[in-house]
């Protein structure tokens, strides 16, 4: 079931939806989380943009007492294809940043407001800062995921950061550098590559994880 089919039967039966979505006008649904201060008495409008294996209400290390205190407002959204919200097969850099935009939007966040990027959610910053620069008033990333094939990082360094992680997580980077359509092999994910459904599903391509990969 779709999130668009799953409003419509709630709503028909009167019930209320246990999230809050939006619907863009590309006839996607999004589920966001407001959290923080009232966004009317807010200075500071953040939109925070989860990383990879995250949604709307991943964990905020954000102080309550600090946020009231800077009159801060959060606003989390599930990505295309995360979460609650509807994936988007044509998802890329550009369509985030115009779902960002439209989410802004729609919630009457004003003409600018604030980005934060966590892990894979900094790409989507990029974006933002290329395709809507004018509507961005700060900028921040979160330990942000990084290309260690980048000419101009320097080769001692990302190799030293490229060791560090996870052996599973080494060979994941090396198959989307060098053979990104093995990705989408179904036969790759029966030899032992189990989150490569997690990047499929990050792209759009399916909507369901697998049982096993859920638990």
């Amino acid at each position: 079931m779709t999130l668009k089919m799953f409003v419509i039967l709630f709503k028909s039966l009167h019930l209320k939806i246990p999230f809050q979505v939006t619907f863009l006008h590309a006839r996607r649904y999004l589920a966001y989380k407001e959290s923080g201060v009232p966004k009317s008495e807010a200075p500071f409008k953040i939109i925070v943009i989860h990383g990879f294996n995250d949604a709307e209400d991943f964990y905020l290390p954000a102080s309550e007492e600090v946020v009231e205190e800077l009159g801060v407002y959060l606003l989390t959204f599930d990505r295309a294809g995360y979460g609650e919200s509807d994936p988007n097969p044509k998802r890329s850099v550009k369509s985030e940043a115009f779902d960002i935009q439209e989410l802004a939007d729609q919630l009457e966040l004003g003409s600018k407001f604030y980005i934060v990027g966590v892990s894979l959610g900094g790409y989507p910053v990029w974006g933002c800062l290329k395709y809507i620069p004018n509507r961005i008033a700060g900028a921040s990333l979160v330990a942000p995921i990084i290309n260690y094939w980048w000419l101009s990082f320097p080769s001692n360094v990302s190799k030293m950061a490229y060791k560090k992680l996870l052996l599973q997580d080494q060979w994941i980077y090396r198959v989307a550098h060098y053979a990104p359509q093995l990705l989408y092999s179904g036969g790759l994910l029966k030899n032992g590559f189990p989150r490569c459904l997690q990047w499929r599903k990050a792209v759009g391509r399916i909507q369901l994880f697998l049982a096993p990969q859920t638990e």
